[in-house]
């Protein structure tokens, strides 16, 4: 997942919908191809069981067309002048059915769900980690998603972060304690996996040689 940096200016639903000839009911139903993605908005990580989740709403599209029940949500924006509807839920789904439309399938339109105007990226964000409660984010992925000042994703709102500052903290520490377990005279007692394992703990714990380079 890329990182995710930007802004929107809300437009107008209405405004929108008319431009892309989209019918309304309960849901406004909207052709694919008119519907935009965010780039670096999608939390979910591309891996072979993203590829595989789409390759099977494909197949369910193709039999099934798309489920009205299952609608994707979006947002209106202004850009250029131009009301314009980019996809904020449901990336898998919206990927899904140009999978299925290039394999013959007849998805005319999808159902859309419109976000009130006055919603925020920071709103849209945190709905695309609770709207995936279904199947829901990773550990990983919901750290992506994390609210900072800058809007960035950095290494600090990684997961295993404050592990790694620990450790990096206590290197040192753990260098020199592990040295007297291995100098104690027990230490030939422990069995060989736990006497290896020490000594590539602390082999990966050892200082650089300085050689006066």
């Amino acid at each position: 997942m890329e990182n995710f940096n930007r802004e929107l200016t809300p437009g107008n639903t209405k405004a929108a919908m008319k431009d892309v000839g989209a019918a309304s009911s309960d849901l406004w139903k909207v052709e694919p191809a008119k519907l935009r993605t965010l780039k670096g908005f999608n939390a979910r990580i591309i891996n072979d069981t993203y590829t595989s989740r789409v390759r099977w709403i494909a197949d369910s599209i193709k039999a099934n067309g798309f489920y009205p029940d299952k609608p994707l949500t979006g947002f209106v924006a202004l850009e250029d002048g131009k009301e314009v509807i980019y996809v904020t839920g449901g990336h898998r789904r919206f990927e899904a059915v140009f999978l299925a439309i290039e394999e013959g399938a007849d998805v005319p339109t999808v159902p859309v769900v419109i976000k009130p105007r006055g919603t925020s990226m920071e709103d849209l964000t945190v709905d695309l980690v609770v709207g995936n409660e279904g199947e829901p984010l990773t550990t990983y992925e919901q750290a992506a998603m994390v609210k900072s000042g800058t809007g960035r994703v950095t290494a600090k709102h990684m997961p295993d972060a404050d592990f790694k500052k620990a450790v990096k903290k206590h290197a040192e520490p753990m260098y020199t304690a592990l040295t007297k377990v291995q100098a104690d005279p027990g230490f030939a007692k422990l069995s060989k996996e736990v006497r290896e394992l020490l000594a590539e703990l602390l082999q990966g714990l050892k200082k650089p040689v300085d050689d006066g380079k």
